[in-house]
């Protein structure tokens, strides 16, 4: 089954369709000079598709959405691969998302492999939108050629999608990312491989900027500034992000080499709450860090109003081992950071079964709070902690913390350390525009239609 120009492979598109579809080759035209056409499958109007046993290789724009209330799409042991962007009347590449549901739509994907497309491997957006993923690989998610994008999983605008044995693999940017409402969860699974943006930006595991994610049993291996970081919606901080991990694996989180010549403080981070945002965690591991292991923070955006809420880390059982020190030309103390546990400006951490083994400070405080409970902190080269205020000022409530092999086995004060800079696109954004929430709008059929926007509302 080969789609032609403005053709769709399969279409169910009124409340009385149901169509089934098995053991099928839907492929998009030859040739790339295609401007117009979307979707190899799709489900509209209320309409519902039922597909197993399909493959959708070279489709254009979007290879198979669903949108509209009581509208469904069914995929199962499918393959979905190549799709490629589509060019609106400018000449500009626009979209090349491999799925989509909006607009209150249904979305159902089981055994199914996605490879080798731009933009999103997977996207979804508004209220009653959701998305349920069993046994689903998405790899190889570049960025667009304007460099926007590249996230395996977006989803915003209250929209949920759901998950367990998803493994996310070589995204750009970010391996998932909820915004604006909307809530991603992941069982099982594991997002590895994230690289940074072209613009050499980013590379987070798992981020919520206005969003919620759920983690249980979750493994972020091999990225770039982040392997979960939270916090709320642009510059008014008007929404607050949340994370909740349980067993949750962060491993191999990188600096930026490249950015750190710049000047920018592109560190590897294991979790990060800022400005406002909440991590809440139990059995949470953080091993082979390049930078900070958790971090509570406020960037410099933390004069926006409404005023800023605390950031809040809370873990119990959390471990942390070998936050390695990043090749920075100036930090706090001289030191190239290497703090297992970071608050600054009222944020706030609190750590309930812990052991921190294997970095340059335990506890860093930047006029933040750290309450630790039942905590071994082992073989640290500057010390068990440091506080950039006197003793007074200091806000860490210690209860059974004991220090072993630190250079120093206790908290040293009064350093007269500067703050500790958070990088601002720590936020995922997928420009320099900070904070870029997209409207995943479908791309159009008919070039009469507005295209996609180019600049996010973020």
């Amino acid at each position: 089954m080969r789609g032609g120009r403005g053709a769709v492979g399969a279409l169910a598109a009124s409340a009385d369709t149901v169509l089934l579809l098995r053991d099928a080759l839907v492929e998009g035209p030859n040739g790339d000079d295609f401007t117009a056409p979307i979707g190899c499958l799709v489900a509209e109007l209320g309409g519902r598709l039922d597909a197993e046993g399909v493959a959708l290789r070279r489709c254009f724009g979007v290879a198979a959405y669903a949108q509209g209330r009581h509208s469904a799409l069914s995929l199962t042991d499918a393959l979905v691969q190549g799709t490629r962007s589509l060019v609106n009347e400018r000449g500009e590449t626009e979209s090349g998302r491999a799925l989509f549901a909006k607009e209150s739509a249904a979305l159902r994907l089981t055994r199914v492999l996605v490879e080798d497309n731009a933009e999103f491997g997977l996207a979804a957006r508004d209220p009653g939108t959701t998305v349920a993923l069993s046994a689903v690989v998405i790899r190889d998610v570049r960025a667009l050629p304007s460099m926007l994008f590249g996230q395996g999983v977006f989803a915003q605008g209250e929209a949920q999608v759901t998950g367990d044995r998803v493994v996310i693999a070589g995204s750009t940017t970010a391996g998932v990312f909820s915004t604006l409402g909307a809530r991603v969860a992941l069982n099982d699974s594991l997002v590895t491989d994230v690289r940074p943006s072209p613009l050499g930006r980013l590379g987070d595991g798992m981020v919520a900027v206005g969003g919620a994610l759920e983690a249980e049993r979750l493994v972020v291996r091999r990225a770039f500034n982040a392997g979960v970081a939270v916090r709320p919606y642009a510059e008014t901080k008007a929404s607050r992000s949340d994370a909740v991990l349980r067993d949750v694996i962060v491993y191999d989180m990188r600096a930026n080499l490249e950015e750190l010549r710049r000047g920018t403080q592109a560190l590897g981070q294991g979790i990060l709450a800022l400005d406002g945002g909440r991590i809440e965690g139990a059995s949470v591991a953080l091993i082979d860090v390049t930078g900070l292991g958790a971090t509570a923070a406020v960037n410099a955006l933390s004069d926006a109003t409404p005023p800023t809420p605390p950031s809040v880390i809370r873990v119990s059982d959390l471990f942390i081992h070998n936050v390695r020190p990043a090749p920075v030309a100036a930090a706090p103390l001289d030191q190239a950071y290497g703090y297992a546990l970071t608050a600054q400006d009222g944020a706030s951490i609190e750590i309930s079964r812990g052991a921190a083994d294997l970095g340059a400070w335990g506890f860093a405080l930047f006029r933040g709070s750290v309450a630790a409970r039942d905590m071994v902190v082992t073989r640290q080269s500057q010390g068990l902690g440091m506080s950039s205020t006197a003793r007074s000022d200091t806000r860490f409530a210690r209860n059974s913390v004991t220090g072993r092999d630190n250079l120093v086995n206790d908290i040293v004060y009064d350093q007269g350390a500067s703050e500790l800079e958070v990088p601002p696109d720590t936020s995922n954004c997928s420009t320099l525009t900070e904070c870029q929430a997209v409207d995943v709008r479908t791309p159009t059929r008919r070039s009469t239609e507005p295209s996609i926007p180019r600049q996010p509302t973020i």
